[in-house]
């Protein structure tokens, strides 16, 4: 087994194992807090998530690039160091400035300051988060996959925990999931403290440090342009639709991002690895039966989550729905959203050029694009079309960024892609749908599913000469 399927099979373990623990959450939430309460919540966490790039200010990236460059154990140190500096001190100038103005930003998002607390809250959780962060990307980046799993699934199950005590028995509502986040961010990093003191050594250096942020600023202004594409559709939806509206389509978008946790993993796996792969020279094989592979498995998700997403809305526990069918009219969105994260996953295969290259504003030329559109085509399609016209914006900018990588790495990293392949699962993918859709069977989505994944596994490990010939 490859070095980057191997990673991306853990890395996928343990999203999933992470994202299950957050899926279990969602009868909870549906049933315990109201569609407007989650909507404050999904507001909340969409300036977290904004908020989240600037406190680590792309220099992630640029401990993957650098701390890779090196083979000096001595350097690889000093090269970690520095960035853990600068972040612990941003961080804290941000915390610092969020808190004394959280009355302020509470009055801009909701209309009133009574949210101030929960803004602190998430802040000072973001905090611990971005250092914890930091300190597993250089475990991922080391390539001690097995470690961060484990250490990401106990941080995982602290949090489940802390959910259920905060919101099912102490009913804290929003407020109960913000904490646990909290409580669980600041574990995550007590986890990772025999990491740190291994890889850290406490020096300052202001040439070095200016070099990361030299290249790590369009990679912040691309953040800051990415998030925007992800969470802007809340405000938008918000100002047209109202609260109730932002907490369903928040909802649902949680179910899709399942889509998500294979991207995340691929990106935690592909960086290190294509970057490897690229500068030994012999890539463009095996990065077309990549591409390939990630595209399979992307179309078998999005067909198992489309296809059966509806019957989690259909199942009792006792005298209660396992999800609020007040969530229900939200579903609509799950299968546009799913293949706008599909792109999502392609843009991240095609994030290669812009690292080899040292011209990381390629990510912000891209973020750009996706933002512009997202937002024009937001506020043409929510008045007239609801959170459908959120749903399709995400997935025009997602295909837009694409698109733009794409043409730009197309001739500077050659790959040889098996197009006859791609089609062929394309097509194949589309009548599968088109089937579960037309019958809507319980037993006939089952055979469309095991025929799809079983489908996918055999026409995968074909030749492309094979193929050719049939």
């Amino acid at each position: 087994m490859s070095s980057l399927s191997s990673a991306t099979i853990w890395y996928t373990i343990s999203n999933l194992f992470i994202r299950s623990i957050g899926f279990l959450l969602l009868p909870l939430y549906s049933n315990l807090i109201t569609a407007a309460g989650f909507g404050d919540y999904a507001l909340i966490m969409s300036c977290y998530a904004i908020a989240a790039v600037l406190y680590q200010a792309g220099l992630q990236s640029a401990l993957s690039k650098y701390y890779l460059e090196t083979t000096d154990e001595i350097k690889k140190k000093a090269i970690f160091s520095n960035i853990f500096n600068v972040t612990f001190l941003l961080g804290a100038i941000l915390t610092s400035l969020i808190i004394f103005s959280s009355g302020f930003f509470s009055t801009i998002l909701f209309g009133f300051s009574d949210l101030s607390g929960l803004i602190n809250i998430a802040f000072i959780c973001l905090f611990f988060e971005s250092l914890s962060s930091l300190v597993a990307h250089l475990l991922k980046t080391r390539e001690e996959v097995k470690k961060i799993v484990l250490l990401s699934a106990v941080a995982a199950l602290i949090n489940f925990m802390l959910n259920i005590l905060f919101v099912y028995y102490l009913r804290l509502g929003v407020k109960g999931i913000l904490l646990a986040q909290l409580f669980s961010s600041i574990a995550f990093l007590l986890l990772l403290l025999p990491a740190l003191r291994e890889n850290y050594v406490f020096k300052f250096d202001r040439d070095l440090s200016g070099i990361f942020i030299r290249f790590s600023l369009p990679l912040v202004i691309a953040g800051l342009l990415s998030a925007s594409v992800d969470v802007i559709d809340r405000f938008i939806i918000n100002h047209f639709l109202g609260n109730k509206d932002v907490g369903v389509y928040s909802f649902s978008y949680r179910i899709a991002l399942i889509m998500n946790i294979f991207v995340i993993s691929l990106r935690s796996s592909w960086t290190p690895y294509s970057i490897k792969l690229f500068n030994s020279g012999n890539y463009s094989s095996e990065f077309g039966k990549s591409f390939t592979k990630i595209l399979s498995a992307c179309l078998v998700i999005f067909l198992v989550v489309s296809i059966f997403a509806d019957d989690l809305f259909k199942i009792r526990i006792g005298n209660s729905n396992l999800f609020n069918k007040n969530y229900l009219p939200g579903i609509q969105i799950i299968p546009i959203v799913m293949l706008a994260y599909l792109f999502n996953a392609l843009i991240s295969f095609f994030s290669l050029y812009p690292y080899v290259s040292g011209k990381s504003f390629h990510f912000l030329y891209s973020d750009l694009i996706a933002l512009t559109s997202n937002l024009t085509f937001n506020l043409i399609l929510i008045p007239d079309f609801g959170i459908i016209g959120a749903a399709c914006s995400t997935l025009i900018s997602f295909l837009f960024g694409f698109i733009y990588l794409f043409i730009i790495s197309f001739n500077k990293v050659k790959i040889n892609f098996e197009v006859y392949k791609v089609i062929i699962i394309i097509v194949i993918t589309g009548l599968f749908y088109l089937i579960s859709k037309s019958f809507n069977i319980f037993l006939v989505d089952l055979f469309i599913i095991s025929s799809a994944i079983l489908f996918m596994f055999k026409f995968s490990q074909l030749k492309s000469g094979v193929i050719r010939k049939l």
